[in-house]
C-alpha cells in the first residue's frame, strides 16, 4: 500500500492583515459545527470513535496556512469540499491536495467556493465509469490559473513540465508542485503523517489543535443488531500451493450481521479430504480487541481445539468441531446519522467492523501430491439453516523434493525448507541484532555501502530508496543512480535516516520496455531493508520483555553475474556478515541459496523456512525473545550469537564433525563441510530450529503480555 493523504492549503498574503489565521480558525470550526459535532477541550476525555481532531498549522515565512482534518485524511467527507467551504468563509483562495495510494494525486483550485481548476495525474481514478477524452482533459490542469501562486522566477510552463511528469510515486507530483507553489514542507503531510512526524520530532511552535466530539449520547460501537446469529465471511487469505508432507493452515474471518448468541460449528469438507490429500486436526478461534484505538490484529483471546473427523454422507468425509457454549458476537447496528455500520466515517466503520470479526484457522498436514477443493465453514446453533456460511479454497499438492534422507521424514516439518534450497542461484541475507547503539548503525550504514560496491549494478539501473522515521510516519522515496550511492549529499541524508530512523530499503530497478507509468520494480536484480523494528510500548510491556530485534536483509540474483563473479560476491558477503557479527550485537544471521523472489520487507518478516511452515507474523518472528531462543532459517552458513550457542549445548562437537566453527565476538559461524548434507546439519541442531507449536506458543505469551 502506497502513501495517502489529503490536506487544505488557505493562500493568505501578508497584505491580507494580522487576523488571516483566526479567520482560517474560525472557518475550521463553522465546518466542523456543521457535521453535528462539538468543541471540547485539548485534554478533555473523548470515546475514540467519536473524536475528531484538526491541526491548524503557524504562520510562516510562505503565505500558506495548512488545515489538517481528521476526517479528510480519511477520504469522508471530500477534501474538496473542505477546501470550497474555506475559500467560501475566509475569502482565500485555497488548494486541496489529495494523494490516493501512491496512484495519484489531485489538486483543486478554489476561490469564493468555486472550483476555478483542477488537476489530476490520473484523470478518472476511482471513477466507476470511464471518463470520455474531453472530460480527462478538463481534469488536466490549466497552468495559467496558477500564475499568481507560483514563487518568483517560475512560470506556468515549469508547473506543466511537473504536472506532464509520469513517476513511479504520485507523490512526487505533488512534492514538486507545492514546492512551485511555495507551499512548504507541511504541505506534502496529512493528518496521520503529521501526527506521526510530531511524536518522533517534537511538535514545533505555533500548530493550533481543535477537537470535537460527535453529537449523539451513544457510542457507535455500543449500538448492537438483534435477532438471530448470521454470519458472512468477511476475509479469507488464499493457502498457495502446498508440498507433501508440510502443515497446513488455512484461515478466515467471518462477522456476524445479526444479534449475539450462544453456540457454534465449525465444519470442513471437499474433495481435498476425500481424495486423501490433506487431513485436518486443530482449529483456532480468535477474537479481536474491541478497542476501537487498539492495534487491530491484536486478539482478544486465542483458543485451540481438536478436530473431530465425521462422515457427512457415504464416501463424504468432513472435519468438526461442536463449541454449544461458544459466546457470540452480535453485529453493529448502521450509525444512525451517517448510515455507517459502526462508525461516523467510512474508513472508522470498516476499522469498527473489523474488531467484531471472528478469525478461524484450520490446520493440519498434506498426505500425497493433487487438486482437490476443501470447504470451510461455520454455523450459529441458534441459527444453524439462516446463519451458516462458507468459503472454498482450492488446494494443490505438489511432491516436496527428495533432498533429505529417509530417516529424517519422521521429523516432516523440517522437509518445508527444501523446496527452494537445490541449484538455486538467488543469495539471501538475514542479519538480527540485539540493541544498537549509535556505533552499531554507523558500522551497518557502511557494511550497506560495502554490499553495494560488491554488487557492481548496472549502468542502466537505479535505485529506489524508502526511509522512515517513525512506526506509522511517512516514508519518503528517493531515486539514486548507482554511481550515487554511498557517496555525496543525498547519500549522506539517507545515512543520517538509518542512524535514527526506522527504516531503509533500497530496491534496484531495471527499467524495461513496453512498461507503463509504473515502473516494475525487479526483485530478481538486488536489495537490501534495514527495519529498527520499533514497537512503542507501555511500561506493563517492558516489564514483560516485549523487545523486537532489528534486521537487516540483503538479496542478490547472481543469474545476472558470471560465475566468476558469483564465486566473489559470495565470498563478500561473507565476509561482510563476519564483519557485523565481529562489531555489533548479532543474535544471528545466515546467508542462503533460495529459489525464491521475495520483497526484503516480507523477507525480513518472514524468512522462507518460516513461510513454509506457516510461521507467520513480523511480530513474534522478530522479537528478541525468539531470536535468541530459535533460528530463523537453516543453511549452510550460519551465526550464532552468544544465547544460541549456549542453547545449542553439547551439540557444538556434533556440529564440528560436519562443518568449520570458527569463534566470532562471544557466538560461533557455522560452515557446512563441502562433503556433508544440509539435513545432517538439520539433525544435529533440532534444539534451536522452531516448529508451528513452539511459535504457536511463543504467540500466545506475547499476546497475553500485551
Amino acid at each position: 500500500m502506497g502513501t495517502s493523504f489529503t490536506n487544505v492549503q488557505v493562500f493568505t498574503p501578508p497584505e491580507e492583515g494580522k487576523n488571516k489565521r483566526e479567520a482560517v480558525i474560525e472557518a475550521v470550526r463553522q465546518w466542523i459545527f456543521s457535521a453535528s459535532f462539538e468543541e471540547v477541550g485539548v485534554d478533555e476525555e473523548v470515546e475514540p470513535e467519536l473524536q475528531r481532531t484538526v491541526i491548524i498549522g503557524p504562520d510562516r515565512p510562505e503565505p500558506w496556512i495548512g488545515v489538517y482534518d481528521e476526517f479528510s485524511d480519511e477520504f469522508e467527507p471530500k477534501v474538496t469540499d473542505f477546501a470550497s467551504y474555506l475559500s467560501k468563509a475566509t475569502g482565500f483562495p485555497t488548494v486541496s491536495n489529495l494523494v490516493a495510494d501512491s496512484d495519484v494525486t489531485e489538486m483543486g483550485l478554489f476561490r469564493l467556493g468555486e472550483r476555478i481548476d483542477y488537476y489530476s495525474s490520473e484523470p478518472g481514478y476511482g471513477e466507476e465509469e470511464t471518463l470520455s477524452r474531453a472530460e480527462k482533459a478538463k481534469l488536466k490542469g490549466n497552468p495559467e490559473l496558477w500564475q499568481e501562486f507560483l514563487v518568483t522566477e517560475k512560470s506556468p510552463a515549469d508547473l506543466r513540465k511537473v504536472w506532464n511528469k509520469r513517476p513511479i510515486f504520485a507523490e512526487d507530483i505533488q512534492r514538486e508542485t507545492i514546492k512551485l507553489l511555495g507551499m512548504g514542507e507541511y504541505a506534502s503531510f496529512g493528518f496521520r503523517y503529521l501526527e506521526g512526524h510530531f511524536q518522533y520530532s517534537g511538535e514545533p511552535a505555533g500548530f493550533t489543535r481543535l477537537r470535537f466530539r460527535a453529537k449523539r449520547k451513544v457510542s457507535p460501537l455500543a449500538t448492537k443488531t438483534e435477532g438471530l446469529p448470521k454470519f458472512q465471511v468477511s476475509g479469507y487469505s488464499n493457502p498457495g500451493d502446498f508440498f507433501t508432507g508440510t502443515p497446513v493452515t488455512i484461515n478466515a474471518y467471518f462477522l456476524n450481521s445479526g444479534g449475539p448468541g450462544k453456540g457454534l460449528r465449525v465444519v470442513s469438507w471437499g474433495s481435498a479430504i476425500d481424495q486423501g490429500l490433506v487431513e485436518l486436526d486443530k482449529v483456532q478461534i480468535t477474537l479481536l480487541e474491541s478497542n476501537f484505538e487498539s492495534n487491530l490484529n491484536k486478539p482478544r483471546s486465542i483458543q485451540d481445539f481438536a478436530l473431530t473427523p465425521f462422515e457427512i454422507s457415504e464416501g463424504v468425509k468432513g472435519y468438526e468441531l461442536r463449541l454449544p457454549d461458544f459466546e457470540l458476537p452480535g453485529g453493529l447496528l448502521p450509525d444512525s446519522e451517517t448510515g455507517f455500520l459502526g462508525g461516523i466515517n467510512m474508513i472508522r466503520s470498516i476499522k469498527a467492523q473489523f474488531t467484531q470479526n471472528i478469525v478461524i484457522n484450520l490446520f493440519g498436514k498434506t498426505l500425497k501430491e493433487g487438486k482437490g477443493q476443501l470447504h470451510f465453514g461455520i454455523e450459529p446453533t441458534a441459527n444453524r439453516d439462516r446463519g451458516q456460511t462458507s468459503r472454498t479454497f482450492e488446494i494443490s499438492v505438489k511432491t516436496s523434493p527428495k533432498i533429505f534422507d529417509e530417516g529424517l521424514k519422521t521429523n516432516s516439518y523440517l522437509l518445508s525448507v527444501a523446496k527452494a534450497l537445490e541449484g538455486a542461484n538467488k543469495l539471501y541475507a538475514l542479519v538480527t541484532f540485539g540493541q544498537l547503539s549509535k556505533t552499531d548503525t554507523e558500522i551497518i550504514a557502511r557494511a550497506i555501502e560495502s554490499w553495494h560496491q560488491f554488487t557492481n549494478p548496472p549502468q542502466n539501473s537505479y535505485y529506489e530508496l524508502y526511509s522512515q522515521a517513525k512506526v506509522d510516519s511517512k516514508h519518503t522515496v528517493t531515486k539514486l543512480a548507482p554511481d550515487q550511492v554511498s557517496q555525496g549529499k543525498t547519500w549522506q541524508k539517507i545515512m543520517g535516516t538509518l542512524k535514527r530512523g526506522e527504516t531503509l530499503a533500497g530496491h534496484q530497478v531495471i527499467p524495461q520496455e513496453n512498461q507503463t507509468r509504473h515502473w516494475r520494480i525487479d526483485h530478481n536484480t538486488s536489495g537490501f531493508a534495514f527495519n529498527r523494528n520499533s514497537y512503542p510500548l507501555t511500561e506493563v510491556e517492558k516489564a514483560a520483555d516485549i523487545i523486537m530485534a532489528p534486521t537487516l536483509a540483503f538479496w542478490i540474483n547472481l543469474d545476472n553475474y558470471a560465475a566468476e563473479e558469483g564465486s566473489q560476491i559470495r565470498q563478500s558477503m561473507v565476509e561482510l556478515v563476519d564483519s557485523l557479527a565481529k562489531q555489533t550485537p548479532v543474535l544471528q544471521a545466515f546467508i542462503a541459496n533460495w529459489n525464491w523472489p521475495q520483497t526484503p520487507e516480507s523477507f525480513s518478516a518472514n524468512t522462507l523456512y518460516e513461510a513454509m511452515l506457516g510461521l507467520h507474523g513480523g511480530s513474534i518472528n522478530n522479537l528478541q525473545t525468539y531470536n535468541t531462543r530459535f533460528l530463523r532459517a537453516v543453511s549452510d552458513k550460519l551465526w550464532l550469537g552468544q544465547e544460541l550457542v549456549t542453547k545449542l549445548g553439547g551439540k557444538q562437537e556434533q556440529v564440528a564433525e560436519i562443518a568449520d566453527i570458527q569463534s566470532v565476538r562471544n557466538g560461533l559461524r557455522i560452515m557446512l563441510k563441502e562433503s556433508a548434507k544440509l539435513e545432517q546439519l538439520i539433525q544435529v541442531i533440532t534444539p534451536i530450529m522452531p516448529n508451528l507449536h513452539d511459535h504457536k506458543a511463543m504467540e500466545k505469551v506475547f499476546y497475553s503480555n500485551l
